[in-house]
């Protein structure tokens, strides 16, 4: 309970010292450009990862298409998106994994 209390207020706890540290600077135009970068360059990497070097992995290691498997759980990852909860994912993670890539019940059961 007690670590659930700490990461539900962790996002508060952040945007206070980040917020601390900006009202304290003299050249705030020069602090939002700075911050400005490294969101940018935050999101350039994950979109590499999720798009490039996962996908590379993926394809090198088990020899198969990784779209083919994005395309199959897209469902999957709308829903994680919308909802922002695991709990609510899970049924259509698993109905993806059944039916679009032909994963047996006991698999996905197991697994997910």
């Amino acid at each position: 309970a007690m670590v659930n209390s700490l990461l539900y207020i962790s996002p508060l706890g952040i945007a206070s010292l980040i917020a601390e540290q900006v009202a304290s600077s003299c050249d705030l135009h020069k602090v939002w450009q700075t911050l400005g970068k490294f969101v940018l360059t935050v999101l350039v990497g994950l979109v590499l990862q999720a798009l490039v070097v996962l996908p590379a992995v993926y394809s090198l290691v088990v020899r198969r298409n990784p779209w083919r498997v994005l395309s199959g759980f897209s469902p999957a990852l709308i829903t994680a998106f919308g909802t922002d909860s695991s709990s609510a994912t899970l049924p259509v993670t698993m109905k993806c994994a059944e039916e679009a890539l032909h994963v047996s019940p006991s698999v996905s059961q197991f697994v997910l």
